[in-house]
């Protein structure tokens, strides 16, 4: 087939559509597999493509039609590998969620006995009335699959009437909905075929191993030369070769062409697809880059075999009256088939428990709930088992005690208590009131209760768990790049050193270089069979599969564990190989640090009239006051906004006076500051009305633009609540031609409240970890300086890391100005632990030197407090903005100024020395050698979406929006803190573990290959005995001598073990041994 390489522009691939291809591939069995259809299929103009060993699968993105995916099916069937489509969807709409609650499924109707049945169908689901249907693709006799999209609306139209309308339809249809086999199943598929395929091959060899073993071991080494058995054995048969030999072929033969054949026919495949003439693969490129594991193994055993077959034809030509037993490899091929096949059996046993995280997850859902349907009479209902993909939005489910939600919900009868860790890691229970949230894969631990169905199958928490961890085992970290390179040109170099250390040996043996006793006195025509041994030593010890599995198994097991304990690894491999670097942790503070959820009104000043009106004037005054603020607060849904309209309730219901009815229009949104609105209301009155034609709600800022003036006695107010770390919100007025005190109209001061957010309980514990472990701590706040400094000082965070007033659309800018400001001393990359003085955080173990002036300017620079004051009225919405706060000193004029934090200082004031030179000046010499920072970002909201994707590490909290869970690389299901720190020490654990896994796949490499070579078989050890690794050799019986050297048998047992080692090095990650697997820390104040 030719390249699919079209002739299109870079614009003009882009204007096509974006496909999103999963595919099914067999027959890979090392990293070098992977990177061959990896390398080959990224020659295609545009093609991204991932290929996840561990998983059997590939993912290819390319722009074009929905019908190239046949192209990518064929190249890789033409690399020797067996492609299976699985899915191929739009890539740009995958990404985007619906706005309506439409569903669409595929419905399989079983029942068909002729042509027309499908057509009806079709017509049935086309005539029916209950609500809006479409069929997408029709069903046909041979695919009697239908697929339609229609919008639920329970209980009067589900796809339980959907499926009821088909089957009434006629007698003899069935239907139900059809659901493809999911990726991991797949997958499962895939290594239970391989491991049911080598487990035959397997028990054949052992059977004939077991003879090969007691002739080719047992009578040969261990039974006495007198013996009768032994001497009918070894005596010469036919050609002077004896019976042993010739029942070793035999046993040897079936077992090369049988069982071992699994390596043979895919080493056969690589090469034809190689070297075909229609090849896509250059022509220089197949001498130095081909090949896999299969074609070593299998030049290993072929080279065996065969020259031991070419002693047998040399013998029947030459017919000598004896050919010495050292020149025949026979029970080798079975040993060392027998020991390649065990490897492989074990390790893809283990390679598949490796990925059990997602299947493990999937079977948290039940797959059948009990549904509440409703009769005729709304008062009647019953319960009925239904399958879990037959529940609609809006469906009523009752949840016995002992199990499981089948889909997120709401609990509208009953109270009860759930156990949510096996999605969030807390291991105490949650107690459950109705109107609370309820999540598939959690367990009723309480009385039954009943919910209301908010996400259906495949759009519950669980469903997206299982899709976040999915995508993120398959990313690659930064590092598998050196195993990329490694494996492949690994191949060709092993062959080569095979053959040129058969070359060596016979050349050294034939030339008489090598003392005779290496031949244990035979004739100098076994040199060739002893240099043989060496070189398929070579063949077969050598292994680049610990080096390809180094990496991916130590990331799908930390993916597991991080799913365990409540993390969700968006960003795969990358995501945890820069977490393990953090330097700098940022945390967003409103829903971060503090609790977010419920933030409630403490205190209230109200402005809203003369002291000395009548009571009932004051009251309907204050409460046409609250309607107004009411409905204009329920236009936003800032958590701040939502305190004030409870508090509004609240006040109103208190109230013995009629509600008021408020209607509002032209509400403005002003991002970090407020917003206003126009007062709708009729010009006739009572007498409590308030002629208010305009509205403001926001913070300080927000108030000096509209001129509002405030007394001194409400700032003092105001000063005294930012001191409790509370947050502000003012309200301003405009009335009809004159104010509400007789003065002409303009914008007065009306109200204003605090806003109390509790913080999280384990938030000190956190700072106070991280800051041991030689973090460094910021905060990042809307809140005005006062404020956002209070709640740093009941965490522990230095008032000089609390960037404070900054707008929404500025928190990416600080991200990225830290970014370039923060350095870290490679010298000094050793983390200590803070003195026990430190508690208020002025002197803490960081590891980082601030370099203000990030853009290297030689002209007057701008302090932090500057830059951050770029930009008009820097503030959050409800939040004063005054004053923003960061750590620094102010520049001096064509100076470059790095301000040091002394980690050893323990005193509380920071020993910062500060370094000034000009350009010209600087001795390189002299200066620390620095790199950036590495920086987190935590936060939850739509407002942080940006500086979560700006950040090295962007981490969402479980109770984040949607677009800033799409922003990160990590999410934390649980609202608990704690993660934080286990998120950064798994991550460090994880990559240590694929440091490990690399140095000891490669120096297995290193050693083995020399030994197995026979660099070091001039090493005689005198007076011992051979083993596994040793050849016990002599010039006459009375000299014994032992060689170092490698036997091609024991050779492919190490090579299987060096693969296994791998895999079980990081399942070894899931024990919570201290120093071999991974134990979470506890933090202070966590729960």
């Amino acid at each position: 087939m030719a390249p699919f390489k079209p002739d299109l522009s870079s614009s003009q691939q882009s204007r096509q559509p974006l496909w999103k291809v999963s595919l099914s591939v067999r027959g890979m069995t090392c990293g070098s597999c992977a990177n061959n259809i990896t390398h080959n299929l990224e020659k295609n103009t545009g093609w991204k493509v991932n290929v996840n060993l561990l998983a059997n699968e590939a993912t290819v993105v390319y722009h074009g039609s929905k019908e190239d995916a046949s192209r990518v099916v064929d190249a890789i069937e033409e690399l020797g590998y067996e492609a299976t489509l699985n899915q191929v969807v739009d890539a740009d709409e995958s990404h985007k969620e619906s706005p309506d609650q439409d569903r669409t499924v595929q419905i399989l109707v079983d029942g068909f006995r002729s042509d027309t049945c499908p057509a009806r169908v079709v017509q049935a689901l086309e005539s029916c009335s209950l609500g809006s249907l479409e069929v997408l693709h029709g069903p046909s006799v041979v695919k009697p699959i239908v697929e339609i999209k229609y919008t639920p609306n329970a209980p009067r139209f589900t796809i339980r009437q959907i499926l009821a309308t088909i089957e009434c339809s006629d007698g003899n249809f069935t239907a139900r909905i059809y659901q493809p086999v999911t990726r991991e199943e797949i997958s499962r598929r895939v290594d239970a075929d391989h491991q049911k395929n080598l487990l035959y091959r397997v028990i054949i060899t052992v059977i004939l191993t077991i003879p090969t073993f007691v002739i080719g071991i047992i009578y040969m080494t261990s039974v006495p030369d007198h013996d009768p058995g032994k001497m009918w054995l070894m005596k010469p048969w036919r050609v002077g070769i004896g019976r042993a030999q010739f029942i070793l072929l035999a046993l040897a033969t079936p077992v090369f062409f049988g069982p071992a054949n699994v390596f043979h026919r895919r080493a056969i495949k690589e090469i034809v697809a190689m070297w075909k003439p229609k090849s896509r693969i250059p022509l220089w490129q197949r001498f130095y880059r081909f090949g896999s594991m299969d074609l070593l193994v299998s030049l290993g055993t072929g080279v065996a075999y065969l020259s031991s077959c070419a002693q047998v034809i040399a013998a029947a030509v030459d017919r000598p009256s004896r050919v010495d037993d050292s020149n025949f490899y026979f029970d080798a091929v079975v040993f060392l088939t027998l020991f390649l096949l065990v490897g492989r059996l074990i390790e893809a046993y283990s390679k598949s428990k490796a990925g059990d995280a997602v299947h493990s997850l999937i079977k948290l859902r039940p797959t059948t709930a009990i549904l509440i349907e409703t009769g005729d009479d709304e008062a009647q209902t019953r319960d009925k088992a239904v399958p879990i993909d037959q529940l609609e939005f809006n469906d009523r489910v009752r949840i016995p005690h002992g199990t499981s939600p089948a889909c997120d919900g709401l609990i509208v009868h009953g109270e009860t208590m759930f156990d949510e860790s096996s999605l969030t890691g807390e291991s105490r229970l949650i107690k459950k009131s109705a109107g609370e949230p309820v999540y598939a894969g959690t367990v009723n631990k309480g009385a039954p209760v009943v919910i209301q169905i908010t996400g259906a199958a495949g759009h519950s928490m669980l469903d997206n768990i299982v899709k976040i961890v999915r995508e993120g085992q398959g990313m690659r970290a930064p590092v598998e790049k050196i195993a990329d390179v490694l494996t492949s040109y690994f191949v060709p170099a092993i062959t080569l050193i095979a053959i040129i250390t058969w070359i060596v040996w016979l050349v050294v043996g034939l030339t008489g270089a090598a003392p005779v006793h290496f031949l244990q006195g035979e004739s100098s025509g076994s040199w060739v069979a002893f240099s043989l041994r060496f070189a398929i030593a070579v063949f077969v010890v050598a292994c680049p599969c610990g080096l390809a599995l180094a990496a991916p198994t130590a990331i799908v097991v930390g993916s597991g564990l991080a799913a365990k304990h409540g993390i969700l690894v968006k960003g795969g491999g990358e995501a945890f190989e820069k977490a393990s670097r953090v330097d700098c942790v940022v945390f967003d503070k409103t829903g971060t640090l503090t609790m977010g959820g419920e933030p409630k009104v403490t205190d209230s000043v109200l402005a809203l009239g003369n002291d000395d009106d009548e009571p009932v004037l004051a009251g309907q005054r204050r409460m046409f006051f609250f309607a107004i603020l009411r409905a204009t607060e329920e236009s936003s849904s800032h958590p701040v906004a939502k305190a004030i309209v409870s508090f509004c309730n609240s006040e109103i219901e208190s109230s013995s006076l009629p509600q008021q009815q408020i209607s509002i229009s032209d509400v403005e949104e002003l991002p970090g500051k407020g917003l206003k609105a126009t007062v709708i209301q009729d010009p006739i009155q009572d007498p409590g009305s308030l002629p208010i034609t305009e509205i403001a709600v926001g913070n300080e800022v927000l108030m000096g633009d509209l001129n509002v003036t405030i007394s001194s006695e409400v700032s003092q107010t105001l000063q005294t609540w930012k001191t409790e770390a509370k947050s502000i919100a003012l309200v301003a007025i405009k009335t009809h031609g004159i104010d509400i005190d007789g003065n002409s109209s303009n914008w007065k001061f009306a109200a204003a409240f605090s806003i109390s957010d509790p913080i999280r309980p384990e938030t000190a514990g956190v700072v106070r970890t991280l800051r041991e472990g030689g973090i460094d701590v910021w905060m990042l706040s809307g809140d005005n300086a006062t404020t956002a400094r209070a709640v740093a000082t009941q965490i522990g965070i230095p008032d000089s890391n609390v960037i404070a007033g900054v707008l929404p659309t500025e928190k990416h800018e600080r991200i990225a100005w830290l970014q370039s400001t923060l350095q870290v001393d490679t010298k000094q990359r050793q983390r200590r632990r803070p003195s026990p003085s430190s508690s208020n955080g002025s002197s803490h173990p960081s590891r980082l030197a601030v370099l203000f002036n990030p853009f290297g300017q030689r002209q007057k620079s701008k302090s932090p407090e500057q830059q951050l004051e770029e930009g008009s009225g820097s503030g959050s919405r409800h939040e004063q903005g005054e004053e923003k706060q960061t750590g620094g000193e102010k520049m001096e004029e064509g100076f470059d100024v790095h301000v040091n934090i002394d980690a050893d200082n323990n005193n509380n004031n920071n020993n910062a020395t500060v370094a000034m030179a000009t350009g010209q000046e600087q001795e390189e010499e002299e200066a620390p050698k620095r790199r950036r920072a590495i920086i987190a970002m935590v936060g939850d909201g739509i407002n942080d979406a940006a500086a979560l994707n700006t950040a090295d590490v962007g981490v969402a909290v479980g109770s984040g929006s949607d677009v800033a869970i799409a922003s990160a690389g990590f999410v934390l299901i649980s609202n608990n803190l704690a993660t934080m720190v286990t998120l950064l020490d798994l991550s460090r654990a994880v990559l240590r573990r694929i440091k490990f896994n690399f140095g000891w796949a490669l120096a297995y490499n290193l050693l083995a290959v020399p030994i197995a070579a026979g660099c070091f078989y001039p090493i005689v050890v005198k007076g011992g005995g051979g083993g596994g690794a040793g050849e016990s050799q002599g010039g006459d019986s009375a000299d014994l001598h032992t060689h170092v050297r490698l036997e091609p048998e024991w050779a492919g047992l190490a090579m299987a073990a060096s693969s296994i080692s791998v895999v079980l090095s990081s399942l070894a990650l899931r024990l919570g041994w201290w120093g071999i697997g991974f134990r979470p820390r506890k933090v202070g104040g966590a729960s």
